[in-house]
């Protein structure tokens, strides 16, 4: 065999690995973002799958410009991507270990996320394009994530109120009733005016 047959050769099982975890990397990015609400193609476009995955960690996607500064680009943009992985990990209730987990084995991070039986509970992801995402809030627990916003008691109407002051007033003698005084009027009105001291 000869020097150029077996440099074919290992340039071809090169070129069939690289398909094979692209396709992998893309087909568990695009089960992490069907789940959290964002179109699942996405995930089998280059580049734009890692801007995508930024923006649903709540980071700016022009981040993935970084991979064009040769070496501390790159290192820099794999930081980033583990903040967002983390963020995305935060987002579906995930502990840190599966941090570690995206910062070591990406294609397994998002292979277990994305298939995985964890849920979205950061909240919907609006639009195809979000330019302003802040990163997933913290829930304790998915019960606490189910909750509705707001558990008080409802306030009541104008119309009630009006009508409980009515009720709390004495009765008038026939003059018109006087309107209170706004709160920074009463204070200013009961104050001592400079000429007058």
């Amino acid at each position: 065999m000869s020097n150029s047959s077996t440099l074919a050769i290992v340039l071809v099982l090169y070129l069939v690995i690289v398909v094979a975890l692209y396709v992998w990397v893309a087909l568990s990015l695009s089960a992490v973002f069907r789940k959290a609400g964002v179109e699942s193609w996405r995930a089998w476009v280059p580049v734009f799958n890692i801007a995508s995955l930024l923006q649903l960690g709540g980071l700016s996607p022009w981040l993935v410009l970084l991979g064009l500064v040769p070496v501390f680009g790159w290192l820099f943009l794999w930081v980033v991507v583990v903040v967002a992985a983390h963020r995305v990990n935060q987002g579906f209730g995930l502990g840190s270990g599966l941090t570690v987990l995206a910062a070591l084995l990406f294609p397994v991070w998002a292979t277990v996320v994305g298939f995985g039986s964890a849920r979205w509970i950061a909240g919907p992801v609006a639009g195809p394009v979000r330019s302003s995402l802040r990163a997933p809030a913290r829930v304790s627990s998915p019960m606490d994530a189910a909750a509705p916003p707001s558990s008080a008691a409802p306030l009541p109407a104008p119309a009630d109120l009006a009508v409980a002051d009515d009720a709390a007033r004495p009765a008038s003698t026939g003059a018109a009733p006087a309107a209170p005084l706004p709160p920074a009027a009463a204070t200013a009105a009961s104050a001592p005016t400079p000429a007058a001291a």
